[in-house]
């Protein structure tokens, strides 16, 4: 060692940034495994990356920082607890620090092909960038991990004389003795496996990314928001790989000399040493910075975060106690009216009227008139309050209806709500904190519709309308709905199809007799709006959705020609949610916001998404 006291300065600096990476990690590791997070793949390898970061940190805390700080006493005597330690460390936290890097940084590579595939193969989303792939890479690179680097326990031993004790020494890394591991490991399979092919992968991937952003960025304005949202997180995960890129390039290139030169450079030049731990230095600050990133760009990660740390509050110093408002309930009872379940035929029926005229002016064109009919005569109704006085309103009223609700509501059962999305994160921070998936919209003409779907093959596909199905036919259709479903919904079928007389579906048959696709369209909103919501769309190919889309399309141009059709779509990546968002992208038409759909639990996706690529999602059936 040339340079005295450099590894205590050294030390000094690494501590607090190894701590700070401790603590950021730790805070993205919480917000991974969020259950509004953990089931998302990108989600996935970003928890992933932060407990292999955490191993790194924690590995490498002993190794360049405790061993040098100015903790110790006789640190170059005769037994020394320092060199001891160091000893000991080297030994045996280096090749632990080692393994943790590997895997963290082919973990980065799968996050760059994983954001290569979502931005320039979209398509391909939902079949490559599964869940229970990316479960099954990550186990995969641990292997790899542990695997590649076990020749690194045999790289230092621990020396020991019965005057000096303990001290590191080099085990198998001696290029004088060892030459062949030195030239077959520490020159070819290290500098291949830890830097070229890992960066290369990375450098690709990265430029045709940012290709692709640059062609997007020019047609930002017609994007969807899932797409909007699957760019921001791609340029988070973009500058986090060129963080990464950035500070272990240093890293490389000094592997590369000290390939080239052996250990000359080390012995004989001290400045080649303090590169090194600069090197090493920038290695820690990107694993230990990238909360940072994570927190700048991702809405939805300061959003887990605050709800983290944020004391749940009662309401405004404004409002009454809840003493008061049970009084002023009590009080307001005459202007708060209860709709129990109830048939529209009982003298509650103009309430019932009222209300749909409401849901209609509203616009909420997914709560369609089939919701409008149906809610009033389902068993699953309950009721619903309204404050129709405004010196009620905002004296919070509502928060004792709402925790009535809920107390009513099994404990066992997870709640989905949909709301607008302004009022999202006052949702939120009640009870149901979990983000579900937002509902989009895009409308067409039946004229525009018609003409668009010109030009899409038609298929050699049996076609009956499902109002008219029965004995076999019907059951082969029920089965159909519940194997993509992952529900027995026959009652709900039979009402919609059978009982309304305004609604219209299609069942599509293969040469076999098989049902592979259902298409439907429902009048929506008030009736002079002409509104047709056109859902659910299920198919077994994405040839065969276009293909039930160009039958419905002659038909709504036939009967309601002067119709604007309404098709809510899934924010997901996952299913086939994806076809049609780029199908209308294509067009140039801009998604409206339906709703955003929140739950008090984790809720994971029933049945077979590769097949809905509209669902029906109204209040009375709910899909995803």
């Amino acid at each position: 060692m040339q340079l005295t006291g450099w590894p205590e300065y050294v030390s000094m600096i690494y501590l607090p940034i190894i701590l700070v990476g401790l603590v950021g990690n730790g805070l993205s590791l919480y917000v991974y495994t969020t259950p509004n997070m953990r089931k998302s793949t990108v989600a996935f390898l970003l928890y992933s990356l932060s407990i292999c970061d955490i191993f790194v940190l924690l590995f490498a805390l002993p190794l360049y920082s405790i061993s040098y700080l100015p903790i110790w006493d006789n640190v170059y005597g005769a037994w020394s607890k320092r060199r001891m330690f160091l000893a000991f460390s080297t030994k045996f936290f280096y090749p632990l620090c080692m393994t943790a890097k590997t895997a963290s940084l082919y973990i980065m590579v799968v996050i760059t092909v994983e954001r290569w595939i979502a931005v320039c193969r979209p398509l391909q989303v939902h079949i490559w960038c599964t869940f229970k792939n990316s479960v099954r890479i990550v186990i995969a690179i641990i292997a790899f991990s542990i695997i590649l680097n076990l020749p690194k326990f045999f790289e230092y031993q621990i020396g020991y004389s019965d005057s000096l004790g303990y001290w590191p020494k080099r085990g198998i890394l001696d290029a004088e003795e060892h030459w062949w591991y030195y030239i077959t490991y520490f020159i070819f399979i290290s500098v291949i496996f830890d830097y070229l092919l890992p960066f290369v992968i990375m450098f690709v991937a990265n430029m045709k990314v940012i290709n692709e952003l640059r062609k997007s960025r020019k047609e930002r304005a017609l994007l969807t928001t899932s797409l909007q949202k699957e760019q921001n997180t791609t340029v988070m995960l973009l500058v986090v790989t060129i963080l990464f890129g950035f500070c272990h390039f240093f890293s490389m290139a000094l592997k590369l000399m000290e390939s080239l030169f052996k250990d000359f450079l080390t012995r004989h030049n001290e400045y080649f040493e303090v590169m090194i731990e600069i090197s090493n230095i920038l290695i820690i600050i990107h694993i230990g910075t990238t909360f940072f990133i994570y927190y700048f760009f991702s809405a939805r990660f300061r959003n887990i975060l605050s709800y983290l740390f944020q004391k749940r509050r009662d309401l405004p110093e404004n409002s009454l106690t809840d003493v008061n408002k049970r009084k002023l309930l009590h009080k307001s009872d005459s202007t708060c009216t209860t709709f129990a379940k109830t048939s529209p035929k009982t003298s509650m029926a103009h309430l019932w009227k009222q209300w749909k005229h409401l849901v209609d002016t509203e616009g909420w064109t997914s709560d369609d008139n089939s919701v409008t009919g149906l809610v009033p005569s389902l068993k699953t109704t309950r009721s619903v309050w309204a404050v129709s006085k405004t010196q009620y309103r905002g004296k919070g009223i509502g928060s004792v209806i709402w925790a009535r609700a809920m107390s009513r509501i099994r404990k066992d059962l997870v709640l989905a709500l949909r709301g607008v999305v302004k009022m999202a994160p006052k949702y939120k921070s009640q009870d149901t904190p979990v983000d579900g998936a937002l509902l989009e919209n895009y409308r067409l003409s039946s004229k525009d519709f018609h003409d668009v779907m010109k030009s899409y093959k038609t298929l050699e596909l049996t076609q009956k309308c499902v109002r008219d199905l029965s004995g076999d036919d019907w059951q082969k259709f029920l089965n159909y709905d519940q194997s993509v479903t992952g529900r027995d919904r026959h009652e709900f079928l039979e009402t919609y199809y059978k009982k309304l007389d305004y609604t219209t579906g299609f069942t599509f048959y293969d040469t076999m007799g098989n049902i592979v696709g259902v298409i439907s369209a429902v009048p929506t909103g008030h009736r002079e709006k002409n509104l047709f919501k056109i859902a659910p769309l299920f198919a077994n190919s994405d040839d065969i959705a276009f293909h039930a889309m160009k039958v419905l399309s002659n038909v709504m141009l036939e009967k309601h020609p002067n119709a604007t059709l309404i098709f809510h779509l899934v924010d997901t990546p996952e299913g086939s949610f994806t076809v049609l968002h780029k199908f209308f992208k294509a067009l140039n038409l801009t998604a409206g916001i339906s709703g955003i759909t929140l739950y008090s639990d984790e809720y994971p996706p029933k049945g077979d998404l590769k097949k809905v690529y509209i669902p029906f999602n109204n209040s009375c059936h709910f899909d995803y």
